[in-house]
């Protein structure tokens, strides 16, 4: 007796999907000839990661609309679509779902900032949210921190805006007053538009949190330093700003991430032994010998000298580059501080570039 055995190969494709959507810039205008591109990642039945499957490759028209058809996968693709949108002369983005409307952000020069300023009103939060909301080059982080003064107003508003936000609460957190922390971590903790990092905006701001007074500032900093972002780069800030922070709280939630056998935890030992030694805190009326204090307590590296501060324009407020070697790598520090009843205290400090060298002298940069 013969047994025929009938093999049926399914196709993980199933039927044909339409697809339409809208892509305009960060001023709501339609942009014709940006390119969208779509992906998920194929799982194996035990939920490991195969291999990322193409879905499509979409253009805009001249009123910025996609139609188009594509083959879907099945459900476990759904879960974990990834769209970049991208044209020339705008700066990609990245998204975790399929969306009617899709922005690409302009590019602007950073040196639009001194004509910015001189706005005010509606005037001055239409313009600076419209920057925020662009991929800008140049010295544009450094010029908000110059012109704070006259910028934290608008930037505290701009820090409830849907999309110009997480720009807002990364500037805020970057000048470092310790009221604007406390309306950054009130707000919470969305999202970013990159899913591959999205919640890396987070870093700059536990960097900042070394005068936490609320519950809630206590909470990002245990949750970040416990890796509760998955983030290992978040995980480092909140450990480094927990240790300079030097108190009670912040040796009892590093020994409690010593004991989580965490990512975290191999970093808490000489963090807890920091604390141990007493250290005098992060204040001084001399702003060079603080920023050289601020440059030995970060530890474990070799420290080479610190650059010029920098000051905003009210002469209150400087940042200051602290720069080390470690091996055939090299890393630059930007610690930032506050003139407060005629001493400087550490508003925060944060790795902003690291690289490796290639032969005496010479650097490769890579910026954070």
């Amino acid at each position: 007796m013969k047994v025929f055995i009938l093999l049926l190969i399914v196709d993980p494709l199933v039927s044909a999907t339409e697809f339409s959507a809208r892509v305009v810039d960060n001023l709501g205008n339609p942009v014709a000839g940006a390119r969208i591109v779509a992906s998920c990642y194929e799982l194996r039945r035990d939920g490991s990661f195969k291999r990322i499957r193409p879905l499509f490759a979409f253009q805009s028209g001249s009123n910025g609309i996609v139609n188009g058809s594509y083959k879907q996968l099945k459900a476990t693709c759904e879960k974990s679509v990834r769209v970049r949108v991208e044209r020339e002369g705008y700066g990609a983005s990245h998204y975790n779902e399929f969306r009617p409307v899709y922005v690409v952000r302009r590019r602007a020069k950073g040196e639009e900032l001194h004509r910015i300023v001189q706005l005010t009103g509606d005037d001055l939060t239409v313009a600076l949210r419209d920057t925020l909301t662009s991929d800008v080059d140049g010295t544009f982080q450094e010029l908000v921190f110059y012109y704070e003064d006259r910028l934290r107003p608008t930037l505290r508003l701009l820090a409830k805006d849907p999309e110009a936000g997480i720009a807002a609460r990364s500037l805020l957190a970057f000048i470092g007053v310790p009221d604007d922390l406390r309306l950054v971590v009130d707000l919470g903790s969305p999202k970013d538009r990159n899913p591959a990092f999205a919640y890396r905006w987070l870093y700059g701001v536990t960097c900042s949190l070394l005068e936490p007074t609320s519950e809630a500032e206590w909470a990002l900093l245990r949750e970040s330093a416990l890796g509760e972002y998955e983030d290992l780069v978040v995980t480092r800030g909140a450990i480094q700003s927990l240790t300079l922070i030097a108190l009670p709280r912040s040796r009892q939630i590093l020994e409690e991430v010593h004991r989580s056998g965490s990512f975290g935890a191999k970093l808490t030992q000489n963090a807890i032994e920091y604390i141990q030694s007493n250290p005098q805190p992060l204040q001084d009326r001399q702003l060079e010998d603080l920023g050289h204090r601020v440059a030995q307590a970060l530890g474990n590296r070799t420290w080479t000298g610190n650059a010029t501060p920098k000051y905003n324009e009210a002469g209150d407020k400087a940042f200051i580059l602290l720069n080390f070697d470690v091996g055939t790598d090299f890393y630059v520090y930007t610690a930032a501080f506050q003139r407060v009843d005629g001493a400087w205290v550490c508003r925060g400090v944060r790795e902003s570039m690291a690289g490796f060298k290639l032969s005496a002298g010479v650097k490769e940069l890579r910026k954070k």
